[in-house]
């Protein structure tokens, strides 16, 4: 909504005219719209501004929680994985697994 043509703007090849961020946010909405039954996202907010990735993540949550998709969130980040059902660590070479 931010770009001149709103929704109509064109994107350029490999999304040139894109932020990091614009595209990012692209890419999750088209994963999130093919209802796969399977999400693996990897680093999925890495490029996003807090409000922008605190929405990611509560929209991922609500996916999850209604059993649309089992999603797999690959990240540094703790406070993302605190609603999850198990949480796997990896520390030092050992792995940690945490779950409900």
């Amino acid at each position: 909504m931010s770009l001149p043509g709103k929704l109509q703007s064109p994107v350029l090849e490999r999304g040139q005219n894109l932020s990091g961020g614009q595209k990012q946010r692209i890419a999750l909405a088209r994963a999130l719209l093919s209802h796969a039954p399977i999400l693996l996202l990897d680093e999925v907010s890495s490029a996003l501004d807090a409000q922008s990735e605190e929405n990611i993540v509560q929209a991922l949550q609500q996916r999850a929680h209604d059993r649309q998709q089992i999603v797999i969130l690959i990240t540094h980040r703790k406070y993302a994985c605190e609603h999850a059902d198990k949480v796997i660590y990896l520390n030092q070479g050992q792995i940690t697994v945490c779950g409900k």
